[in-house]
């Protein structure tokens, strides 16, 4: 979720701080939110192997453009609370609950429509029979 209105805050006590800059700039601090690089490497990797390797060839690459004085601070957001977890997977039970439903109510029997009344098991109502007469 993040700190509400924390760029826009560093932003205006800042200025110039997130703006792009040249190569092999020295800076003295250097703080990342190392989530931005873990989820776009993660989606290239091949495996667990490839993916560190991805990993530290992007964190060298960062580090070859910036150098940072004083402080290097890398941050990585930790397990999400209990509290999350609950809700997303009660929010899983009831999709597969209400898909099991769906699946359930459609293998019912209901098979055919005629004039928009719904026909269970191939019957058909009587008053929708119309005979026709030869000659």
């Amino acid at each position: 979720m993040g700190i509400p209105k924390f760029r826009q805050f560093l932003v205006q006590q800042f200025p110039g701080c997130t703006e792009s800059f040249p190569l092999k700039r020295r800076v003295h601090h250097t703080f990342i939110d190392l989530n931005g690089f873990l989820h776009v490497i993660a989606r290239r990797a091949r495996d667990h192997d490839h993916f560190w390797i991805l990993l530290y060839k992007e964190l060298d690459g960062f580090l070859k453009r910036i150098h940072p004085e004083h402080t290097f601070m890398v941050a990585v957001d930790g397990p999400a609370s209990i509290a999350k977890l609950e809700k997303q997977r009660d929010r899983r039970f009831k999709s597969k609950e209400k898909a099991e439903r769906d699946r359930a109510r459609d293998q019912a029997g209901h098979v055919a429509v005629a004039d928009g009344a719904v026909l269970e098991d191939d019957t058909v109502m009587e008053d929708e029979v119309v005979e026709v007469e030869d000659g």
